[in-house]
């Protein structure tokens, strides 16, 4: 018994490893490839010295498989979230995640299919599908509801923000995490418009 967990274990990790290290693959077969180099970062507050109600996202996010991709490529939501994966490919796709934080396989699934998939825990839960290795996506399950994403030029708006003092966040899959250090007062405590370089 204890050498089939074994196996078990050994057969998930070798599969986590052929996903997690595939490169995306070209056009012709379905990428992730961003239309702007924000589109994959997602800024984000957290609260350093007071406490905030974090309720989960309404109506359901959706993740989307189209044209042999994930979309959006990443996806933030706040915690307990129940996100809508839906294929709307004329062909079957099976998405599941290997994290410890939402490991889950929902098979293969037809056009138009929609899996709710809920997620209890803060992290990133990479997501793939067992059909095209070459399809990734990124869930970012926050503890915040202090989040956005630029547009295409760079540029963010977070509003209604309380005064206090934050960590502000700047997330991309691609690049490693930036932290830094923000106080907020006053008029300026109503919104934080800025744009990334």
């Amino acid at each position: 018994m204890a050498s089939q967990q074994s196996s078990g274990n050994s057969q998930a990790g070798n599969r986590y490893y052929q996903y997690f290290h595939q490169r995306t693959g070209n056009a012709r077969h379905g990428t992730n490839h961003p239309a702007s180099p924000f589109s994959k970062v997602v800024v984000y507050l957290t609260p350093v010295n007071f406490q905030v109600v974090v309720p989960p996202v309404k109506p359901h996010p959706k993740l989307i498989q189209k044209n042999i991709a994930f979309e959006p490529a990443v996806l933030p939501i706040t915690v307990h979230t129940t996100v809508d994966i839906i294929n709307e490919d004329h062909f079957y796709h099976n998405v599941f995640s290997l994290s410890p934080l939402a490991r889950f396989d929902i098979g293969r699934r037809p056009t138009g299919y929609v899996y709710p998939q809920q997620f209890d825990k803060v992290g990133v839960v990479q997501v793939f599908c067992d059909i095209h290795s070459n399809m990734t996506a990124y869930i970012l399950v926050l503890d915040t509801p202090f989040y956005t994403k630029p547009d295409s030029t760079g540029n963010y708006m977070l509003k209604n923000l309380p005064d206090g003092e934050y960590q502000i966040h700047f997330y991309s899959p691609d690049t490693e995490q930036k932290i830094l250090s923000l106080t907020l007062s006053g008029s300026e405590s109503k919104m934080l418009n800025e744009k990334l370089n």
